[in-house]
């Protein structure tokens, strides 16, 4: 039966008045794809809007980074204008202190200059204080040797000073004999003072070293040359040393040794 234009009127009609058909007609009518078309758009629109979205974040994103290459451009500029500012006041120290290693070099030829005048003034020094020593040695060795009477009389009694030629003979006696080496003999003729006199009811010598300052090879010495003397005259001798200073160290070996120590007429016995 042939499609009328009538026939498709009342069809019209009958769609407005049964809405449920029109879905099933439109099933019928048109393909897969046009019926999905609807969703297929919705998506894209959903789609669509969430890229905006995202490109909005995207956008406030780049924006934060921006703003904050911005900020740190901005602090590096700074860092750099005072990392310049440092650099200069590094070069003007430099300077200063290429002024300053230029004049310690300077006192530096100085002293080594000043140095080399005190190492000669120390050797002057030095040879004046030798001496001066030997000088005020031999003041005070003559003085001992001419009170000998008052200073040692707390040790012996009926004191006599050897002269230098009776130290001499009494020395060339015991050599002959054998009771002195030839070495002792010149040691024994370096001693500062010789004495003989009376202890205790004995006849005995006494030999002393004297020094403005007494040291400890002062006491060795009266000790060596005491022994000596004893092997030569066979008769007891006493070890003493005598000056102005007695430091405690060596009062302290010269009570070890059995030393006798005279000190401005003060007289110091070994014994406790």
């Amino acid at each position: 039966m042939p499609f009328e234009i009538q026939d498709f009127h009342d069809l019209v009609r009958l769609l407005e008045a049964h809405p449920e058909w029109r879905a099933e007609l439109r099933r019928l009518v048109l393909s897969e794809e046009l019926l999905r078309l609807p969703e297929l758009v919705q998506q894209l629109l959903e789609a669509h809007r969430r890229a905006e979205e995202r490109l909005d974040r995207l956008e406030a994103t780049v924006a934060q980074l921006v703003e904050a290459q911005r900020k740190a451009e901005e602090r590096l500029q700074r860092a750099e204008a005072r990392l310049e500012r440092v650099e200069k006041r590094l070069e003007r120290v430099e300077k200063r202190l290429e002024h300053v290693e230029k004049r310690l070099e300077r006192v530096e030829k100085r002293l080594e200059h000043v140095e080399i005048r005190l190492d000669g003034v120390e050797k002057r020094l030095e040879k004046t204080e030798d001496r001066l020593s030997k000088v005020w040695g031999g003041f005070l060795e003559s003085r001992y040797r001419e009170r000998a009477h008052a200073y040692f009389a707390p040790i012996l009694s009926r004191i006599r000073v050897l002269s230098s030629e009776q130290l001499v003979q009494l020395l060339d006696e015991a050599l002959e004999a054998g009771r002195l080496t030839e070495a002792d003999r010149r040691d024994l003729l370096l001693a500062d003072l010789v004495l003989q006199g009376r202890r205790a009811e004995q006849d005995m010598y006494l030999v002393a070293e004297v020094s403005g300052l007494i040291s400890e090879d002062d006491v060795r010495r009266a000790v060596d040359r005491a022994q000596a003397l004893a092997r030569a005259t066979e008769r007891p001798v006493i070890a003493a040393v005598a000056g102005e200073t007695l430091p405690t160290d060596v009062q302290a070996l010269a009570a070890q040794r059995g030393v006798w120590c005279i000190t401005d007429g003060h007289v110091l016995s070994p014994a406790p």
